[in-house]
């Protein structure tokens, strides 16, 4: 091996000195490329006394300077915390704001290494639902216990998630390397990540990803490599089917197999206000007043799709959720096209055709809820789109594009945009232009901005109809 290194620095006419030099370099760079951000926490959970505590530790944190931010649960109390194993103060930051999250910083006296530690130690008190408190948050982004069972996803901020460059959307899409121990009630089944539920304390090492905690008395069962919880064994058959179909055809489509397996959530609730999320690898199905899982092959489709935007592709820029969420509708309806079963599908169509009459007639609000259409050219904040935009009209939208430029492209536009989307990019423009660097030439182009962004056109949907 010696006398290999000598005849490559000879051959390459480098000196000792320059060879120990680039040695050096490459070393450095290979040790920092290891260090990731990890986190390693013990944390107890008492639905019994609803009350959560937490000792935790982190690693790797990227910082430019000597200052930190972090999101952490308006319901916790951060009893301190330390750097590199030194008490530090800590401050509430009053010039931002995020709904049911505090957002805190530090200073460091000197600046901020990959290699330097976070310690927090960090308890609160939840509330348990019933029949006789109303709940009026979201379940997705809240840590609560409803119907006896606790439950706090990764957007919820159940432990400190660093801010990196004063943006708080990358916290809700970055993935930590985890170890966990986590303990509860005697009678209690802990369920995270992809692992089986176990009852009072668990553990998980080196998981990388985004953590809920599903913590309480519930039942579950495991069929081939998915979980269900809290679902009828009727119900896990067919939902297994729908899995088993929607995987393979995604896997076809997009050349990027599925490989892992599904933690399937039946959470009853008293939250009116949600339907169902998905944190990898559980997708969670919110049972409520207003939701009784009707439509099992659209809520399982689009949920399956967000393998692939908001875990494989990461959405940004002004146009978040139209990245995010349109993308994934976009996915289910294909998926539906493709199995003939389009009760979802077809309610949104229809839905299309009522709007446009709601809009002919200047209504544009309906129950509180905005449905007048959005120019997607001129948002330039991602809270402007609406839940009628994002789910209703783009998705029809990117169906509309695939229309003009066929599906093998479409694929190709899709990789491509997602690869040229970032934070500080108008995602409108990186959307034409990603269309442009997969061969679409600028009269098609424009013709697509014309016929489905730029006004509701119903017409130019007929081609949906011949779906049905």
């Amino acid at each position: 091996m010696m006398l290999k290194r000598i005849l490559f620095i000879k051959k390459f006419n480098i000196n000792l000195k320059d060879f120990c030099l680039l040695f050096v370099i490459f070393f450095l760079l290979q040790t920092s490329n290891l260090i990731s951000q990890e986190i390693t926490a013990n944390v107890l959970v008492s639905n019994k006394n609803k009350t959560i505590s937490e000792n935790i530790k982190i690693s790797g944190v990227e910082a430019k300077n000597d200052s930190i931010f972090f999101l952490l649960n308006e319901i916790l109390t951060i009893n301190y915390v330390k750097f590199n194993n030194k008490n530090i103060k800590f401050y509430i930051d009053t010039t931002q704001n995020e709904e049911n999250q505090k957002i805190y910083y530090l200073i460091s006296e000197k600046p901020i290494k990959l290699s330097d530690t976070l310690s927090f130690n960090i308890n609160g008190k939840f509330i348990n639902f019933n029949d006789s408190i109303k709940n009026n948050f979201e379940t997705n982004g809240n840590i609560v216990s409803d119907y006896g069972i606790f439950r706090a996803n990764c957007s919820a901020a159940w432990h400190p998630l660093i801010i990196k460059n004063h943006n708080i959307t990358d916290v809700y899409t970055k993935k930590y390397n985890y170890n966990l121990s986590i303990k509860s009630d005697k009678d209690c089944y802990i369920q995270i990540a992809d692992k089986k539920p176990v009852k009072q304390q668990t553990t998980i090492n080196n998981y990388t990803g985004k953590i809920m905690l599903l913590i309480g008395k519930y039942k579950w069962n495991k069929i081939d490599n998915n979980i269900f919880i809290n679902i009828d064994k009727n119900k896990q058959t067919e939902i297994q089917q729908y899995t088993s179909n929607i995987k393979n055809y995604y896997d076809s489509l997009m050349g990027i197999p599925i490989n892992n397996n599904f933690v399937f959530i039946r959470l009853k609730t008293h939250d009116i206000n949600n339907w169902a999320f998905f944190n990898y690898p559980q997708i969670v199905y919110i049972d409520n007043q207003r939701n009784k899982w009707k439509d099992d092959m659209g809520l399982i489709s689009h949920e399956i799709a967000h393998y692939y935007f908001g875990n494989i592709y990461i959405p940004k820029s002004n146009l978040h959720w139209f990245y995010s969420e349109s993308f994934t509708e976009y996915l289910s309806f294909k998926y539906q096209i493709h199995s003939k079963q389009m009760q979802t599908l077809k309610k949104k169509y229809h839905t299309l055709k009522l709007v446009k009459l709601f809009n002919l007639f200047y209504i544009y609000k309906v129950n509180g809820y905005s449905i007048e259409f959005i120019n997607l050219k001129y948002v330039n904040d991602k809270y402007k789109l609406t839940e009628v935009q994002v789910y209703n009209f783009s998705p029809f939208q990117l169906l509309g594009i695939e229309h003009e430029i066929g599906e093998e492209k479409m694929v190709k536009f899709i990789k491509t945009v997602f690869s040229n989307i970032s934070n500080d990019k108008d995602g409108y423009i990186t959307m034409l232009k990603s269309l442009k660097q997969v061969g679409v030439d600028e009269k098609t182009i424009h013709k697509i901005e014309k016929k489905y962004f730029f006004k509701l056109k119903l017409r130019k949907y007929k081609f949906v109809k011949k779906y049905f």
